[in-house]
């Protein structure tokens, strides 16, 4: 008889502790975060450093969202590279954030949930070549060609030269001689964008000068490689954006960049003496 009760306690024991233990499953999707899209993604990961406690281990994982646009809905599978991961690489994103939701499932069937939202910082940029031709003792006002972001912005042009507030998005300068300014924008969520360029010619023979033009970006649209021609052999540094800042990988020999891992769209090429070139892919 004491042996049946004991047998009875034990198992009424064992049934209550993994009731309980599987009572206190725990989902943890991480925290609410902020990235800047300005150089493409990081390797971030979603989920905490243990994505799943408590409960009775192994663990099942399911990562979703809903993004619609017009008639499109994208779910987790097209932002994560693997919905059932405990922290799944994100692989892409959309204009503003995402939510993602997790359900953590153990061995018992005891299910716990918990949401994380990410948000993108991201900006655009302009395709003009901003440049102004002024006689000597007269001015020019500044654009930027950075839109978008995190707001508030804050912009800072350099160099401080003959400039009213170095500051603001479009301050007055005259300068006395040429001069390249440049325009550094950062976000609320400290993301910066890529330098951006504002040519100031000035002539001081009352003439305006004309622009020199020493590199060829062509053809222009292109579909598999350009040719960059430099004249009179100079060799300059380049790198190649997206027009979202996406810093883009560079196969380039004797003078043709290879296009095939771009995918269609407007990109940038920015030189080491300040240049600036624009051209598009296009599909084949």
């Amino acid at each position: 008889m004491r042996q049946a009760l004991f047998l009875i306690a034990t198992s009424t024991l064992f049934i209550f502790s993994n009731h309980n233990a599987s009572a206190q499953c725990q989902a943890d999707a991480g925290s609410d975060t902020v990235l800047c899209i300005g150089i493409g993604l990081a390797s971030y990961h979603l989920g905490g450093n243990q994505t799943a406690s408590g409960g009775v281990a192994p663990y099942q994982f399911t990562w979703s969202c809903s993004y619609t646009i017009g008639t499109i809905t994208y779910t987790a599978s097209d932002f994560l590279d693997d919905t059932t991961a405990a922290n799944p690489q994100l692989i892409d994103h959309n204009a503003n954030s995402l939510t993602f939701f997790l359900s953590v499932t153990d061995s018992l069937g005891s299910t716990c949930m918990d949401t994380v939202k990410i948000r993108f910082c991201q900006y655009t940029y302009s395709l003009d070549d901003k440049q102004v031709s002024i006689s000597q003792g007269d001015s020019a006002q500044l654009y930027p060609g950075v839109a978008n972001g995190c707001q508030p912005l804050q912009y800072q042009w350099s160099p401080n030269y003959n400039i009213s507030d170095p500051s603001i998005p479009n301050p007055t300068v005259w300068p006395d001689t040429t001069t390249f300014y440049y325009l550094t924008v950062t976000d609320s969520a400290a993301c910066q964008s890529v330098t951006d360029t504002f040519k100031v010619y000035v002539n001081t023979l009352g003439i305006a000068e004309e622009k020199e033009r020493r590199i060829k970006v062509y053809p222009n649209p292109a579909s598999s490689f350009i040719q960059v021609e430099m004249e009179e052999g100079e060799a300059l540094e380049f790198q190649v954006y997206s027009i979202h800042g996406q810093q883009m990988p560079k196969s380039y020999q004797r003078g043709v960049l290879n296009l095939e891992a771009y995918p269609p769209g407007f990109y940038l090429i920015r030189f080491s003496n300040g240049q600036m070139q624009k051209f598009i892919k296009t599909t084949e």
